[in-house]
């Protein structure tokens, strides 16, 4: 392991929410929602206003606490094994996995169908925040979700997905577009959600896709 890989490890686990533990002999997750990684909330609430996201430690575990606690069908959640309201932490089940590939982009299509079809948007869709374990799909972090049927608010989803998953195939353009096209047979967007992916409101966070990889996007939904 390289310097700089050992140096990226150690301040993603000094600054992360999220530890791994033991507790009785058996792995957990434990999530602090006051750590100091936690304070780029604070500037992303400030700086889009498009989604309504929300900084507050205790409002953050509650959302991701009903999110969890809701039974999906089309996809799983980790099982929450113990919380605290006034120390705001929640401790989860370990899950082994993988990060999504573009091969499972039809997964999460159908995954984020379902959630936006129960009235409930997420916020924050990066690619990171979903897990394939034993071929299931399962949402690992949903600290922002909310309820909402807005349809701003589920292109909104959908846009933040795709830019994560641009950079994540930054130099892959063809499976960028295959993962795409994969989630969007899957998901099946309305008109509607496919124009405002584009909307004049999420420019400042548009400005930030890659140009290739945009154009792509707005082929592959509005074919």
């Amino acid at each position: 392991m390289g310097l700089a890989t050992t140096l990226e490890r150690l301040i993603r686990e000094t600054y992360s929410q999220s530890r791994v533990s033991t507790v009785g002999g058996v792995k957990v997750i434990i999530k602090n929602y006051s750590s100091p990684y936690s304070i780029k909330w604070y500037f992303i609430t400030t700086a889009f206003f498009t989604y309504p996201y929300v900084a507050d430690p205790k409002k953050r575990l509650s959302r991701e606490l009903d999110f969890l606690l809701t039974n999906w069908k089309g996809f799983s959640t980790p099982k929450v094994i113990d919380f605290d309201l006034d120390e705001p932490s929640l401790t989860r089940e370990f899950l082994e996995g993988r990060e999504p590939e573009a091969e499972d982009m039809k997964l999460l299509g159908r995954g984020l169908r379902e959630i936006h079809d129960r009235g409930v948007v997420m916020g924050d869709t990066k690619v990171e925040n979903f897990l394939i374990s034993e071929e299931r799909l399962y949402v690992i972090d949903a600290e922002q979700s909310t309820s909402s049927d807005s349809s701003e608010l589920k292109a909104w989803d959908l846009l933040v997905l795709f830019l994560f998953t641009a950079y994540k195939y930054f130099n892959d353009l063809d499976q960028f577009e295959r993962g795409v096209q994969l989630f969007v047979d899957a998901y099946q967007p309305t008109s509607d959600v496919s124009k405002l992916v584009f909307s004049a409101k999420n420019a400042f966070l548009l400005a930030f896709m890659p140009i290739l990889h945009g154009r792509a996007v707005q082929r592959i939904l509005n074919s």
